[in-house]
């Protein structure tokens, strides 16, 4: 498949709430991630977006929710075409918007570039643009807006990369310098300054009876809202 065959599919992915590209271009006065992630505005939206769940759902549990429906939104199409395209898009909260309906869903993600090629040489340098750009600023205001740790975030966005991952594993069917980035900063304890690695192994497979099990390492929350139980990967004692 073509670069750019691997692009239109990866970018033009339905949503939740209509049939149009999730990924659009930036308009001049839209609204911008950064703008969106003051705590004020972040506030209003988780509770917008609350509402689904009831009429006083754990609020912690709710952000944990709507950083799923995000990361769904920004990690996998990025993670996808950094592994199989080597392609980066700029994800800096300055540079996107994201429009968002009045129940809190985001309806479409509208960049001010669809970005450009890039050869990679080690993970970081692959997965910078979206971890450090992104995740990283997009977590902590997360964090700071609702109280929710910032390792279930990081579990939450972890979860999304490592799916994301091996699924364009089965799709390539070999080893490619993309997967093997993508895995190698999944294995990376610590990142070349020295910190921690955010994103370190947040996926596991503990042999059960009928084979291995992927779970979390750290729980979601979800089940603390009333009107969902268990995640399939929750790490909780009797979650199955």
């Amino acid at each position: 498949m073509l670069r750019t065959e691997i692009l239109r599919c990866l970018f033009e992915q339905s949503t939740p709430v209509g049939s149009r590209s999730l990924f659009q271009r930036k308009r001049r006065g839209d609204l911008l991630l950064a703008e969106l992630l003051e705590p004020r505005r972040f506030e209003r939206l988780l509770r917008n977006y609350g509402r689904r769940h009831g009429r006083d759902p754990v609020y912690e549990a709710v952000a944990s929710e709507w950083s799923k429906r995000y990361f769904a939104s920004i990690v996998k199409p990025a993670v996808a075409a950094a592994i199989l395209a080597d392609w980066r898009v700029p994800l800096t909260p300055e540079k996107i918007s994201l429009e968002v309906n009045d129940d809190g869903d985001i309806v479409s993600v509208r960049l001010s570039s669809f970005g450009g090629p890039v050869a990679a040489a080690s993970p970081e340098e692959r997965f910078d643009f979206l971890v450090r750009d992104n995740l990283a600023v997009v977590v902590s205001a997360i964090a700071d807006a609702s109280g929710l740790s910032r390792n279930v975030l990081w579990s939450n966005a972890g979860n999304m990369f490592e799916g994301t991952a091996r699924s364009c594993e089965a799709l390539l069917q070999s080893r490619t310098s993309g997967l093997d980035h993508a895995f190698g900063l999944l294995e990376t304890s610590r990142l070349s300054d020295g910190t921690r690695n955010p994103l370190h192994r947040p996926i596991v497979y503990p042999i059960k009876d009928d084979g291995p099990k992927r779970l979390r390492r750290v729980c979601c929350i979800r089940y603390l809202l009333e009107t969902l139980d268990y995640c399939a990967t929750c790490p909780c004692p009797g979650s199955e």
